[in-house]
């Protein structure tokens, strides 16, 4: 990738992040987050980088939907 589509991937991985960033109990969201993720990825050429850092938005979300369902019971 040129730095500008690193920049342009980091933009996209910010939104993807910012928008999924309050997760809730719904098999229905929790399928959208992971196609969004995959769309996100093929966007960007599916190279080991982008899954790895879309893995890792992916499991920073999974781990605020613990926090938050821990912290409420």
């Amino acid at each position: 990738m040129s730095m500008m589509q690193y920049f342009r991937f980091f933009q996209d991985l910010w939104r993807f992040f910012r928008d999924h960033a309050d997760p809730v109990s719904a098999d229905s969201w929790w399928q959208r987050l992971a196609d969004q993720g995959d769309a996100l990825a093929d966007q960007y050429g599916n190279s080991p980088f982008v899954i790895r850092m879309v893995s890792v938005a992916v499991w920073e979300i999974d781990r605020i939907y613990r926090r938050k369902t821990n912290a409420n019971n």
